[in-house]
């Protein structure tokens, strides 16, 4: 009966450390950024905020996705599951559009929308000079692609979480539950079997 005990403790520990803080974490809300302006020209400043992209100390990247043009902003670093009020320069050569900035950290993703503006001297060129030719860019990559369908409608930025729906967090919490359970269940099973053994 002891080595009975002694496997249903192992299992127990076993389901503990796999299950519960994958519950956990899924319990805890979807990823989500937000971009505190709406619109910015080339070469200046976003700020921007992010929840639940992963463990405290963890490298998150910041990219700027358009239809046309992708550049990487920087980085921040996640304290506790988040990071607040980062700010990064929009590059220069930046064309006027809408583009989405994605967070990602390894498997983890969020993104907000922003749009940016024509330069002050390309808006209101002087009368009867010409208009500068509009600068090449790269060929859309596949990411940025993926994006086009966003960048089809202008406005102003918005949190754009990860789709996840109220059954998707309800299971979450139920296996949050269940694991708790498991383990009531099985440390009382436990404790019967060393008291039939005492007996």
């Amino acid at each position: 009966m002891n080595a009975i005990a002694a496997g249903r403790k192992a299992l127990l520990t076993a389901v503990l450390i796999l299950l519960l803080p994958i519950g956990l974490a899924l319990a805890h809300g979807a990823p989500a950024l937000v971009a505190k302006q709406g619109t910015v020209a080339p070469g200046g400043k976003v700020t921007l905020s992010g929840d639940a992209l992963g463990e405290d100390k963890d490298t998150v990247t910041l990219l700027l996705l358009g239809v046309t043009y992708q550049a990487t902003l920087g980085t921040a670093t996640l304290k506790d599951d988040s990071f607040d009020n980062a700010t990064f320069t929009i590059p220069r050569d930046a064309p006027p559009g809408t583009y989405v900035i994605r967070a990602k950290n390894g498997q983890i993703t969020a993104t907000a929308q922003i749009e940016i503006t024509a330069p002050a001297s390309a808006a209101a060129p002087s009368q009867g000079a010409p208009s500068p030719a509009p600068a090449p860019t790269a060929p859309a990559s596949d990411d940025q692609q993926g994006h086009s369908a966003a960048m089809a409608q202008a406005g102003q930025p918005t949190v754009v979480p990860e789709a996840r729906s109220p059954v998707d967090r309800a299971v979450s919490v139920a296996l949050v539950v269940l694991t708790a359970a498991a383990a009531v269940v099985l440390l009382w099973r436990n404790r019967s079997d060393l008291t039939r053994i005492d007996r």
